[in-house]
Formats: structure tokens, sequence, C-alpha cells
């Protein structure tokens, strides 16, 4: 599975949990976010995971999605890289 992808899902996944009401969502990935993005069919491998992070927008909370370049966002990258593979379900806020 895309790693941004299950990133993007786990990290809106807590910070709902937490208690975040206001969220600027921003991925390296172009391609991530042409997925949350568009439309795309059934078929596509990473549909259902793409689709699940969509419900998220229909939660009551402000979240966007945008993209930034990956020299300034070398701290999310990490976290994305290294929290993707990380069976630890807490985070330290």
């Amino acid at each position: 599975m895309n790693a941004n992808l299950m990133a993007t899902d786990r990290v809106l996944y807590m910070t709902w949990n937490v208690g975040f009401r206001s969220i600027i969502c921003e991925s390296d990935s172009q391609s991530t976010l042409f997925l949350l993005e568009d439309d795309h069919p059934l078929t596509h491998p990473y549909a259902p995971l793409a689709f699940h992070i969509k419900r998220f927008l229909s939660y009551d909370w402000d979240l966007s999605f945008t993209h930034t370049l990956c020299e300034g966002n070398a701290c999310a990258d990490w976290f994305g890289k290294h929290g993707a593979s990380s069976m630890q379900t807490d985070v330290l806020l």
C-alpha cells in the first residue's frame, strides 16, 4: 500500500480523536493529493484507502489538503516514513 496514504489515514484518525478541529494536511506527494482530490475508478489499487480518507472530509471540522515542497517538509516526511511502518498507535503531542 501507499505509505503516504497510510500515514495520512493514521494521522487524521489520531488528530480527530485527540480533538483537533482545524487541520491543514500538507503533502509533498502530488500523486497522493491527486487520489484524494479526484474521483477514481473502484478498480484503482488505492481506491479503498483513498475513499476512507475522503470520509474525513465529512466530519465536523475544517480539513484541507495542500501541496508542499519536500525540502520544506522534512519533519513531516520523517514522521510519514517512520510512522507508517510503526505498530505504535499512540502519539505524544
